[in-house]
């Protein structure tokens, strides 16, 4: 992070005074943000970005932890996050009222039509 002098680097690159104090700027004006918000957020203001014009959010949030754990910035706390291994669980959704339900093999039922404007209004998510 830092050469001897104490200048501060990112990825080998010097980081001027006026940099330092955007950062600053940034992480004081919006502790809302997540770590990794913040960190995209000073690259798009200080144009740290890959060859494919992506940011460099992660290495970002990195260096910026980095400057934390040497006393040189204050973060926001880490959020909670859900214990690694949980699942979301979505409840069934409930039968619609009036349909009827249809049950056999595809060859017992022949053929199948269904109203394209009934289909996406009852949400299926089926293309026709």
């Amino acid at each position: 992070m830092a050469a001897a002098s104490g200048t501060a680097r990112f990825l080998g690159e010097a980081v001027s005074e006026r940099e330092l104090a955007t950062i600053h700027e940034v992480v004081g004006s919006y502790p809302g943000l997540s770590r990794m918000e913040l960190a995209a957020t000073v690259c798009e203001l200080l144009g740290w970005k890959r060859w494919n014009g992506r940011p460099k959010a992660r290495e970002c949030r990195e260096w910026l932890e980095l400057l934390e754990e040497t006393g040189r910035l204050t973060l926001p706390a880490k959020r909670k996050r859900r214990p690694l291994g949980s699942k979301t669980s979505i409840p069934p959704r409930s039968q619609s009222a009036g349909r009827e339900e249809i049950t056999g093999s595809a060859g017992e039922l022949a053929r199948f039509e269904s109203n394209e404007s009934e289909t996406k209004r009852a949400g299926c998510g089926f293309a026709s």
